[in-house]
């Protein structure tokens, strides 16, 4: 078991590579589209919007998408959400060659995108705790938080570069790569699924009633739900403040879509040096303390993006972001 979970380790790295040039990708793809959605209607409402349509799916599909993913491969799961990744790509880019890409397809795309996610990162989670020993565990989501700093340092510079260069249609050529990419490390790499423990029940009836029961097992136990609900009211206010960041910077910039660019970078240098200090480190032997200290820093300096000073936001997003894969480790 103990040689498994070596080669658990070797198999995740090969998966975390295909995803960090697939992040890559979809980073680059996700700030060309901003910019083409800025351009084109100088709101701020309608960039806000392309990431709350690909929120809202995640959010309501969550309570029944870990009992459907609990019936499928783990496998076929994630490369289902790969691939409708890659076709969605495509569809954007035929769109985009015909002169007829409108705002409202970028909702369509982000809620169908949305719904494989809330899917996709189920299996993937689930797959990583089958794959590797427990005492990983951290060091894994800090290799993960490494990959996702990685596409937020590079992906905005990378795509304002290739937008001057070879336009959208090149940005989203090189996002079809990057999934194709992702996919066949996918394909190449052996993911185990749990050992099957009784019968489990088919049907809608089946998949509600083990959805009911995960509620079931959280509310009978009061700290387990405090801290999901401490979670849940933390992300949500997260993610409405991360809705309105892009278009508030280019509004308060007069455009300059190399502050923007700049800014997102520090972040992702922030969560970098995250990472890599959870990587090492392996964070607090009392994880509580970790997560709780991680989110209350993240507070206090998220005041600073009401500063008027684009060096001040930076520097709030660079210390923030330092604390998140501490966080999430611990999580």
């Amino acid at each position: 078991m103990e040689a498994e979970r070596s080669k658990g380790m070797l198999r995740f790295t090969v998966i975390w590579l295909g995803q960090i040039v697939s992040m890559l990708g979809t980073s680059m793809t996700q700030f060309a589209l901003m910019i083409w959605v800025w351009n084109h209607t100088r709101q701020a409402t309608p960039t806000a919007l392309m990431a709350f349509f690909g929120f809202v799916p995640m959010l309501l599909m969550s309570p029944i998408a870990g009992a459907l993913v609990d019936r499928c491969d783990r496998k076929r799961t994630m490369l289902i959400g790969d691939i409708a990744g890659s076709i969605g790509t495509v569809s954007v880019l035929f769109l985009v060659s015909a002169n007829s890409l409108q705002v409202w397809h970028l909702y369509i795309l982000g809620f169908c995108l949305g719904v494989f996610g809330a899917f996709q990162w189920p299996a993937y989670s689930s797959a990583i705790t089958l794959m590797v020993d427990k005492k990983d565990y951290a060091r894994v989501d800090s290799m993960m938080g490494i990959a996702e700093s990685t596409a937020m340092i590079f992906g905005p510079s990378l795509g304002a570069v290739l937008l001057v260069f070879v336009k959208i249609q090149g940005v989203l050529i090189f996002d079809m790569f990057s999934f194709l990419f992702a996919i066949c490390t996918l394909i190449a790499i052996a993911i185990p699924n749990p050992r099957k423990v009784g019968v489990v029940d088919k049907g809608v009836k089946g998949v509600f009633r083990d959805a009911a029961y995960g509620f079931t097992y959280i509310q009978s136990r009061p700290a387990l739900l405090g801290l999901l609900m401490t979670f849940f009211f933390f992300n949500m206010a997260a993610q409405f403040g991360i809705l309105v960041v892009s278009p508030m910077v280019l509004a308060r910039t007069g455009d300059n879509q190399m502050t923007l660019g700049l800014l997102m970078s520090m972040l992702g240098v922030g969560g970098l040096i995250g990472g890599i200090l959870m990587a090492i480190w392996g964070g607090p032997k009392k994880r509580i303390n970790g997560l709780l200290g991680g989110m209350a820093m993240s507070i206090i300096v998220g005041v600073t993006i009401l500063h008027p000073s684009p060096y001040v936001w930076a520097l709030g997003g660079f210390l923030m972001m330092i604390t998140m894969p501490i966080t999430n480790g611990c999580s």
